[in-house]
């Protein structure tokens, strides 16, 4: 039986200035940047203050080019659907998927623990991987 990936957690990264906003947030398997902040041109916000020219531009949250979701089934007929880059979605066996799907319970319990609301664990505990697909 294959031996289970050591993954990448937290793989919700926090903006460095502003801790309650996420930067990134990175493939589980790799640690490679799958989602990120990016300008959203639509939206630039100039003001002259004196002689200085202040510049506002907002962010969004986006999925980068080798963003790929998981959907994975268990044996009581649930789904849950998960990311990661596209390199390694596409290269999973099961050993890997319930070590993602465990990656995702560790990020629910951090997340938790910071105050980002309480997580049902009796829907998510002592249920048993059946399989997955890429969506």
């Amino acid at each position: 039986m294959a031996s289970r990936p050591k993954l990448k957690v937290p793989y919700v990264v926090p903006h460095p200035n502003y801790p309650n906003v996420t930067d990134k947030i990175l493939c589980k398997m790799g640690g490679e940047v799958i989602r990120g902040l990016i300008p959203d041109d639509r939206f630039l916000e100039v003001q002259v203050i004196g002689t200085q020219t202040l510049r506002t531009q907002r962010l969004i949250m986006a999925s980068l080019a080798n963003y790929q979701e998981v959907e994975i089934s268990f044996d009581d007929g649930s789904k849950h659907t998960t990311s990661l880059c596209k390199h390694h979605a596409t290269r999973m066996n099961m050993v890997d998927v319930e070590a993602v799907y465990s990656a995702d319970m560790e990020q629910a319990r951090l997340d938790e623990d910071a105050g980002q609301g309480d997580v049902r664990w009796e829907l998510w505990e002592n249920r048993q991987v059946t399989g997955f697909r890429i969506i």
